[in-house]
């Protein structure tokens, strides 16, 4: 992902172009860049931040309604 965000900086196709395992759409045509790999390992990638984003509000309401906090995390 960050590699991704870094890419978006540059608001050109051409940092896209570098990031494997993406599609995206220029003016004219859908363009897929090369596959990216599986990550073997994925005990070895770092917990998500949660403290980076302001939460409490979904934690409080879990809390009240369920008696426990939890935040979800979605991947594909």
């Amino acid at each position: 992902m960050l590699e991704l965000v870094n890419a978006t900086q540059n608001c050109d196709a051409t940092g896209l172009r570098n990031v494997r395992g993406i599609a995206f759409k220029n003016e004219r045509k859908t363009l897929v860049t090369r596959p990216r790999g599986f990550s073997e390992d994925l005990d070895s990638l770092p917990f998500p931040s949660r403290e980076l984003f302001d939460n409490q509000a979904y934690k409080d309401y879990y809390s009240r309604k369920f008696g426990y906090t939890t935040t979800s995390v979605i991947t594909a």
